[in-house]
């Protein structure tokens, strides 16, 4: 009798637990710094094509431009943007129509931010932390 107590405890602790959802991963945050952008085309050699970077600064600030020597960012436009989730919302600026989702991507170390156009179509534009230029 004690050890048909004993089963039916376990089995009933087993379903319990099982029944308790799991705590929903957290967000995937950004690294501050500077991100450059790629889309992919087979055509070109390596398949990946400069399009732009844009540098996340803190207080929800953001550059964007083309980088240049040493990490500094040609024909800068400056904006601000806001994280909510694993969505990037630019607020101003030139990326105002715009957003990212952070992403983990396989082979990556560092999250990626995904860009996307208004209305959930994805750009297929990547940026990559840029380690070498915070």
């Amino acid at each position: 009798m004690t050890s048909l107590r004993s089963s039916l405890s376990l089995t009933l602790a087993v379903a319990l637990l099982a029944a308790v959802p799991a705590p929903a991963p957290a967000a995937l945050k950004p690294k501050m710094g500077l991100y450059d952008c790629y889309s992919f085309d087979p055509n070109m050699f390596g398949g990946l094509v400069y399009q732009n970077s844009i540098r996340l600064k803190g207080g929800g600030v953001y550059q964007h431009g083309w980088r240049g020597q040493k990490g500094r960012l040609k024909s800068q436009t400056n904006g601000t943007w806001r994280q909510k989730g694993a969505k990037i919302t630019f607020q101003t600026g030139v990326m105002r129509k715009t957003y990212v989702k952070v992403v983990k991507r396989k082979n990556r170390k560092e999250p990626v931010l995904a860009l996307f156009a208004q209305g959930e179509t994805s750009s297929g534009i990547d940026c990559y932390f840029n380690k070498d230029y915070r």
